[in-house]
Parts: structure tokens; sequence; C-alpha cells
């Protein structure tokens, strides 16, 4: 009874986009890894991220059919961009920036792998080792 007053309580919050098919196959996904949201404005928000996660899987296995990997939902299908954003990539304000200055020790800690590579340091493929895995969260 919870999970159809859930799913009646979303459909005036929900984007038009958002079919029952949707809800039904979010609520699997929820489920699936184990999400919980305290709110029907939570469920309704992290639904329509996962609806628009969704549309792009769909267009893009649609359209990448040559592709030689795989992409699919993940535990982190519900997230917005700005979250994205905020935790994966890391994107700094432009304003942060003039407040930070690096120190000129701090240039030669790391050396980018890339440059690493160019001045002759050896390099080879994990994959061709034997050392990668498939895909995983």
């Amino acid at each position: 009874m919870r999970f159809t007053t859930a799913l009646l309580a979303v459909a005036p919050l929900a984007a038009a986009e958002i079919t029952l098919n949707n809800q039904l196959e979010f609520v699997e996904w929820v489920s699936q890894h184990g999400k919980n949201y305290p709110t029907v404005e939570e469920y309704a928000y992290r639904l329509s991220n996962w609806v628009k996660k969704n549309e792009w899987l769909i267009n893009h296995r649609a359209t990448a059919v040559d592709a030689t990997y795989t992409v699919d939902h993940n535990s982190m299908s519900d997230w917005s961009e700005e979250e994205w954003d905020a935790i994966l990539v890391g994107k700094i304000d432009e304003a942060d920036l003039a407040d930070h200055s690096l120190d000129a020790d701090e240039s030669e800690y790391v050396e980018p792998p890339l440059q690493a590579i160019s001045n002759g340091e050896s390099f080879f493929n994990w994959c061709d080792k034997g050392a990668c895995n498939p895909v995983v969260d």
C-alpha cells in the first residue's frame, strides 16, 4: 500500500515525460541499490534525475550501435548534474582560484603521467598484463 501511495503521490510532482513504466523501473532500481528517500519531494527529484539518465542511456544505445563498451545505470543514476560535478568532477569556481595560488614548490611534487611517458619512462598497458576487470560501480 505504501508503494502504491508513493507512486500516486509522485505523479503530480513529476515531469510529463515520467511514465508509469519509468516509475516501476525506478522502484526496481531503488530496491537493487538500497536507496531510501525521506520525503515524497526527494523521491520525485531523484526519479526525475533517474529518468533523464535513462533517456540518455536509451538514446546512446540507439546511436552507438558499434560501441565497444557498455553503458548502464549504476548507484549514481539518481544524482543531478550539480551533484555529479561537485562530488566526482571537482569543478572549481574561478573565484576560488584567485584566493589560492600554488606555491612554487608544489609543481615539483607530481609529474603528469603524459609528461613522464614523453620523458622516456617505460609504459605498459595493464589490460595486456591481465590486470583489468569488467566495469563495476
